[in-house]
């Protein structure tokens, strides 16, 4: 193992550390890769960058999920608010089915404050003895046959760590893997088109509103949460070529949300209006590494295989994923060669089990079988009933909620 990291310092640069392993980001991956890796006995430096902004996609956890992080070590429960009911319009008949998640057997689902979150998961990692590096810019890492090595700068100067293994916890960037020459795999094109709404005066009715809302359209899917901070998000699920250009534009995406029944009941322009004129567009497609592993790196989260947010299953799968990537440095350390290889071979397990349930929950809906966005998703259904796993995992397997680009 390398000697201890030399701790980056209030009021003092350090230039040169080691690390026995470095873990590049900042969500829920990384936190669960740097923890597991610390209580195992290794040194480990983590390097993050700060993002400022409070409101990203990933805003739910369903039922459960929570006591599965609390035993992860990287859960907190305040400030995040209990999601009381789950609305579906979806499927051949398009009819409302609502589930109360306060009655859940689990527990009920949570909305998330996804910022609060993120840095819960730091401050657990510190707890652990990781050494945390808040980057800015480019963050350049180098695997070599002896090693790995990471540069960087911060506000106090530049860091170089030296170190045996590298963990790209990235997103869906995976800087390190492509870095290394490994390509990521696209299975589809869809995109989220997303805009964050305030309340128009404050009414009880505002105050007892908990719900998520999930319903099909002709050309893909519309998402709305409530959030912290007294706001809303509001998503539109399509696939890129699809996507009409005007929809960059909150009040386009407002009014293409009109020919909604359930989400226009709950994001009516008399009670809402858009933080910012413009929207924002996220990936939000199923995608994977050519290869989860290599030359004395790994990725886990999001750089090793990306979710489609209505699975459900991104923020569970991201920690859990970090840990058993953790473990399998772990065992290289202690001379298992078999390691790395079994590490992949679980990822390529959860794939092929993620793509059968995605395919059964995209072909529940029939209404527009024929449209380009359904058609390309219509499979026979798998392993699935109606609304299984929709949105916020009312009985969706905990295995692996929009997803973000920091796990």
């Amino acid at each position: 193992m390398a000697p201890a990291a030399a701790p980056v310092t209030e009021g003092r640069v350090t230039r040169l550390m080691r690390a026995d392993v470095v873990v590049i980001g900042g969500g829920p991956a990384a936190a669960g890769a740097a923890s597991s890796l610390a209580a195992s006995g290794l040194t480990v430096a983590l390097v993050h960058k700060f993002e400022s902004s409070p409101t990203r996609l990933g805003e739910s956890l369903p039922p459960g999920v929570a006591s599965h992080l609390t035993a992860m070590g990287v859960w907190r429960a305040a400030p995040h608010e209990r999601c009381g009911a789950v609305r579906v319009s979806w499927g051949r008949d398009g009819d409302l089915r609502e589930a109360d998640l306060n009655l859940h057997h689990h527990g009920s689902g949570l909305r998330l404050d996804r910022y609060a979150f993120d840095a819960d998961g730091l401050n657990a990692c510190a707890a652990h003895g990781v050494d945390l590096i808040e980057a800015i810019g480019t963050v350049h890492v180098d695997c070599r046959g002896s090693g790995a090595a990471m540069q960087c700068r911060t506000a106090r100067g530049s860091v170089d760590v030296h170190t045996s293994f590298a963990i790209d916890c990235t997103g869906r960037v995976s800087a390190v893997a492509r870095r290394h020459g490994v390509r990521r795999m696209h299975a589809d094109r869809l995109v989220a088109v997303v805009t964050t709404l305030r309340h128009i005066g404050l009414s009880q009715a505002y105050e007892d509103d908990s719900s998520l809302t999930v319903e099909a359209d002709r050309d893909g899917w519309w998402y709305s949460c409530r959030i912290p901070r007294g706001q809303r998000v509001l998503a539109y699920f399509t696939d890129r070529d699809l996507m009409a250009d005007e929809l960059r534009q909150s009040s386009a995406l407002m009014q293409a949300m009109k020919g909604t029944t359930l989400v226009t009941r709950e994001c009516d322009a008399q009670h809402w209006e858009p933080l910012g004129a413009a929207t924002s567009i996220h990936a939000a497609n199923s995608s994977r590494l050519s290869a989860a592993t290599g030359l004395r790196w790994l990725a886990a989260g999001d750089a090793a295989m990306a979710f489609d947010p209505l699975s459900s299953i991104g923020i569970l799968a991201a920690v859990s994923g970090g840990q058993r990537a953790a473990d399998a440095v772990v065992r290289a350390f202690d001379g298992d060669d078999s390691a790395f290889e079994e590490y992949q071979h679980f990822n390529d397990e959860v794939w092929q089990h993620y793509t059968r349930e995605l395919r059964g929950q995209y072909g529940y809906e029939t209404r527009w079988a024929q449209q380009p966005f359904w058609h390309r998703r219509q499979r026979p259904a798998v392993g699935t009933s109606a609304g299984r796993g929709m949105a916020l995992g009312i009985e969706a397997d905990p295995i692996a909620k929009p997803t973000n680009d920091r796990s």
